[in-house]
């Protein structure tokens, strides 16, 4: 159902996603140096990942494309890193809409985690981009290019000049 589906995806970006540590885990912390504890990552977000990448596999395309849309909004790398394989599979799907959307999930998951997350994302949306026939799916992949990658973005438009 599309408008459960809209709602879900607004308060999965809302939720709480950690848990917040405990005050023996904030004691042991300052003893320890004074460093902060990490947050823990909440046993529920494992079931909202599975249902993400039900969704980034799901054989209709504007599903995908949606949950790639959504993926923009996520800024957890706990979340994201599990997703990567499959955002990474969308940037071949057949249908443009997919491709479009992958490259801005990409794009994103990039510019706030860097190396870390996707270390080879420019290098995947450049090769994207040389077999790339959709204007949209360009246009995007193009964007990613020019903000995270410079020196790829001026090595395709050097090819690409008419």
């Amino acid at each position: 159902d599309k408008p459960l589906k809209k709602l879900c995806m607004l308060y999965w970006e809302v939720v709480p996603k950690y848990q917040e540590p405990t005050s023996e885990e904030k004691l042991a912390a300052q003893q320890a140096g004074g460093q902060a504890p990490a947050r823990k990552l909440l046993p529920e977000m494992i079931l909202v990942c599975n249902a993400l990448m039900n969704d980034l596999n799901h054989p209709n395309e504007y599903v995908r494309g949606s949950m790639l849309r959504f993926l923009c909004k996520v800024n957890d790398e706990e979340i994201l890193g599990p997703l990567i394989p499959s955002i990474k599979a969308c940037l071949e799907h057949r249908h443009p809409y997919v491709r479009k959307n992958a490259a801005l999930s990409i794009f994103h998951a990039h510019k706030l985690h860097g190396e870390t997350l996707i270390p080879d994302g420019p290098e995947l949306i450049a090769a994207m981009l040389a077999q790339e026939t959709d204007v949209a799916a360009r246009r995007n992949a193009f964007l990613m290019l020019f903000n995270e990658n410079e020196d790829l973005a001026i090595e395709f438009l050097a090819k690409n000049m008419d």
